[in-house]
């Protein structure tokens, strides 16, 4: 029995969100375990909770699996709870469609490269079309969820397997504010992330405008306006994946809700978004995020701020004399392996818990 006092713990809870491809629960078990291991949290609970997403907006449905490791320190004052949301159990059932191509009655006639290629054109690239469809609400509401849960309870109050739905409107939502929250997304999960948090912007407007006098929501409103959640964006998909998409009702208007004495500042949706956006410039399938995109095509209610770190995780070798060339798939795969990325993750940059080993090897420039 441990008689010892944890009420002062403090808890850091990171929310995974995974890019495209099929994902079998576990995918992020590298990045988790080197950031423990670097936050010195060396503990580990060998069995993890895992919860089936549900929801009574899609009755019946399996929405995505939310897995939660815990990491603790050897006192137990300080933990990581990792939640891992594999929302690939969505997709999964929508390329069926695709199934017999990836089956010998197409694929003994390729040859074994092209069919390398084309098997991994059917499992990856078609997770984009398929979230612009009906997929693309169901994901939101998973990730919608995975924040209530991290909002909701700590690892003792979690069960060991439950389809249980987090209930927005019940009172123990939102009552960590304590904790500290922070997102990882990879890939495609730059995407799912910011259009999450943009539902969830008019969700509540929608909200407060049907029972403006509900005080449990003017509380969870009011928690919601204090919190700033970094999201660091692993080969970031921001600019591409907008294309063609529609721009958010309020836009270019971040003076007027962010800053204490602006006229709307009570009607943000929470104090800051902090987007760290990682891209290797040898990735062909990330991009860095310009300062207008921020305002033209992401809600200003979100209170955004950005960060561009441009990192080579893959590297760059001499192709025979012809030219240089890197590994495109490292580009865009390995962040979770790269010790400068968890670094920056786990202790930031450019203030003075920076990693010595960020400092010796990057350099960077501060705005204004």
């Amino acid at each position: 029995q441990d008689d010892t006092d944890h009420s002062k713990r403090t808890s850091l809870k990171v929310l995974m969100i995974h890019g495209i491809g099929d994902h079998l629960q576990g995918y992020s078990t590298r990045l988790a375990e080197n950031l423990a291991h670097t936050l010195e949290l060396d503990v580990f609970e060998t069995r993890s909770k895992e919860l089936d997403m549900t929801s009574p907006r899609f009755p019946d449905e399996h929405i995505g699996d939310l897995r939660v490791r815990r990491f603790t320190n050897k006192t137990e004052d300080r933990e990581l709870l990792f939640y891992e949301l594999t929302w690939s159990v969505i997709t999964r059932k929508e390329k069926d469609i695709l199934a017999y191509d990836n089956s010998g009655e197409s694929s003994f006639r390729r040859a074994n490269v092209n069919n390398m290629m084309k098997k991994f054109l059917n499992s990856h690239f078609s997770d984009p079309l398929i979230y612009l469809g009906d997929a693309q609400k169901k994901i939101q509401v998973a990730v919608g969820q995975s924040l209530c849960w991290m909002t909701s309870k700590d690892w003792n109050e979690l069960g060991e397997l439950t389809d249980e739905y987090c209930d927005i409107s019940k009172p123990y939502v939102l009552s960590k504010t304590e904790d500290d929250y922070v997102f990882i997304t990879h890939s495609m999960g730059s995407r799912i992330a910011i259009d999450s948090f943009q539902r969830m912007v008019v969700d509540i407007e929608n909200a407060t405008a049907a029972y403006p006098d509900n005080e449990r929501l003017k509380t969870a409103t009011q928690t919601l306006q204090a919190m700033q959640i970094p999201v660091f964006m692993l080969a970031n998909q921001l600019p591409l994946l907008q294309l063609g998409r529609n721009v958010p009702e309020v836009t270019n208007q971040h003076n007027d809700y962010c800053q204490q004495d602006a006229p709307m500042w009570d009607q943000r949706f929470i104090s800051g978004l902090q987007i760290i956006a990682f891209s290797d410039p040898n990735d062909i399938l990330s991009y860095t995020v310009q300062p207008r995109f921020i305002d033209e095509y992401m809600d200003s209610r979100l209170c955004t701020s950005l960060v561009n770190v441009t990192i080579n995780i893959a590297e760059v070798a001499d192709l025979w004399g012809v030219g240089q060339v890197a590994n495109p798939r490292s580009a865009h795969g390995d962040y979770d392996n790269d010790p400068r990325v968890i670094n920056i993750i786990a202790s930031g940059i450019g203030n003075e818990n920076t990693s010595p080993l960020v400092e010796e090897r990057c350099t960077w420039l501060e705005g204004r």
